[in-house]
């Protein structure tokens, strides 16, 4: 007997693995990556990391880079690019687990009141 099962007819949506919600957002900020700045849009975050949309393109940043996120008035955190196309970018916060904490605090009380 085989412990192979046959894939799902359908795949689920990758909402269905995210152990964390992810909050839609309209922050803005920058990504400092090779000494320069790209001006971005948080349009969703969890407290594990964030979906940026770029105002121009960021050629110059690599996937699995490390860059800085600075948002005025809230932060600044260190990440790794997961994923880039042009406009885009998927990053994963390189922070503790108590700032973790701290971020979801924020985002509930903050960002699930537009949610």
């Amino acid at each position: 007997m085989s412990s192979e099962t046959n894939p799902p007819s359908s795949p689920e949506p990758i909402q269905t693995y995210r152990i964390h919600e992810r909050y839609c957002s309209n922050l803005t900020g920058f990504v400092q990556a090779n000494g320069q700045k790209f001006a971005c849009r948080i349009t969703d975050v969890s407290p594990f990391g964030a979906k940026v949309e770029f105002k121009g393109e960021a050629k110059a940043i690599g996937d699995n880079q490390t860059v800085t996120l600075r948002v005025p008035k809230v932060g600044k955190c260190t990440a790794k690019l997961c994923w880039i196309d042009p406009q885009n970018a998927g990053i994963e916060f390189l922070i503790s687990d108590a700032e973790k904490g701290a971020l979801e605090d924020f985002l509930m009380n903050v960002l699930a009141e537009d949610h």
